[in-house]
């Protein structure tokens, strides 16, 4: 499945699929996982593959920040991830997951000189709009919204 969605990608013009792909424009690294929280499973062999995927990503999550901390022409990372990073953004609410679960916000561990500035993220429906340690995070929920409207990025490098 994978492969076909890449393939796809590769016709569209100025379009990335950040799945194992790093961006980098004007200093501001894109870093783009999954992170596989919050997806229900029907069976063991679905719980267990969705736990190697969580696995997989949060292994190539943190590897690739570590990776970015020694690059020189990168002075930003910015996360893309479909989950949630931390229990701490749910702000209270009981989640559909485990809570003894590694999140992926582990993976800033390997964020050694700091460049980690953002954090967008979706499946909530909740917006949120914080900062934790330095590090802003938010989304931008469509849950029905209509209309919907995009929230437009700005990094200052």
């Amino acid at each position: 499945m994978i492969d076909e969605i890449s393939k796809l990608f590769v016709s569209i013009k100025n379009a990335v699929y950040l799945h194992n792909n790093v961006v980098v424009v004007e200093g501001v690294a894109l870093v783009g996982v999954n992170g596989w929280y919050g997806n229900i499973a029907n069976t063991e062999e679905e719980t267990l593959n969705l736990k190697m995927n969580r696995y997989d990503d949060l292994a190539y999550l943190q590897k690739t920040i570590e990776k970015l901390q020694l690059h020189n022409d990168v002075r930003q990372i910015v996360i893309i991830s479909n989950s949630i990073p931390t229990l701490g953004l749910y702000f209270g609410e009981k989640p559909d997951i485990d809570p003894d679960e590694i999140h992926l916000d582990y993976a800033l561990d390997s964020d050694t000189e700091s460049k980690v500035t953002t954090w967008v993220f979706g499946t909530h429906k909740k917006i949120v709009d914080t900062r934790v340690n330095s590090v802003n995070y938010f989304n931008n929920p469509c849950y029905n919204k209509i209309p919907y409207y995009p929230k437009r990025i700005n990094i200052e490098v």
